[in-house]
């Protein structure tokens, strides 16, 4: 039985693979098998640790340097792995058409991940001493990038009381704030 489990669907005895794809093989499984997956798992799992004085201490940035480096180091690992096969692989016939094409498509959505997360801006937030961010006060930024991937998404555009704040001392919550943290008065 084991054997047969090891023998390569072309039926061959043998099985030579060339240095340039067993590396581009090696780099993608490093890549989508264990770095995206892990660096995923950080940013869900990880934003309050053992130890944390939570509530108190609410910023733990281990989450977000992992987050950030690990899922770089899988962007880095997939677009090498890309590169060799862009330089090494030319004429491969069989299901190499299948493959080239999941393989484009995989890495232009990496890229794209990448690119919106370039795109996105701070946080912001209670943590911030201004209490100004993209994603908390809904800036004229944020609310363009939001109707944008709402539209392309095909979920309705955000209302028109997404607005940006124009005064921080103003008594009226903004939009995109909680109101117990945002209505005005003392904090």
């Amino acid at each position: 039985m084991m054997e047969w489990l090891l023998t390569p669907i072309s039926g061959a005895t043998g099985h030579a693979i060339a240095p340039w794809a067993a590396l581009h093989g090696r780099l993608m499984v490093l890549s989508w098998s264990f770095l995206l997956p892990v660096g995923m798992l950080a940013a869900r799992y990880f934003k309050v640790t053992p130890g944390q004085d939570w509530p108190r201490a609410l910023d733990n940035k281990l989450w977000w340097r992992t987050h950030l480096w690990v899922q770089s180091a899988g962007v880095a690992a997939m677009t090498l792995a890309v590169l060799i096969a862009l330089e090494n692989a030319s004429g491969a016939g069989g299901a190499a058409p299948v493959h080239r094409l999941c393989g484009w498509t995989a890495a232009a959505i990496a890229w794209l991940q990448v690119a919106g997360a370039l795109l996105r801006g701070d946080k912001g937030g209670p943590t911030e001493p201004a209490l100004r961010g993209d994603h908390y006060d809904m800036t004229p930024r944020r609310v363009a990038f939001e109707r944008a991937i709402n539209r392309s998404d095909g979920s309705p555009s955000p209302s028109p009381s997404l607005r940006p704040a124009s005064d921080s001392s103003s008594s009226t919550p903004r939009a995109g704030c909680p109101r117990r943290l945002c209505s005005g008065g003392s904090r």
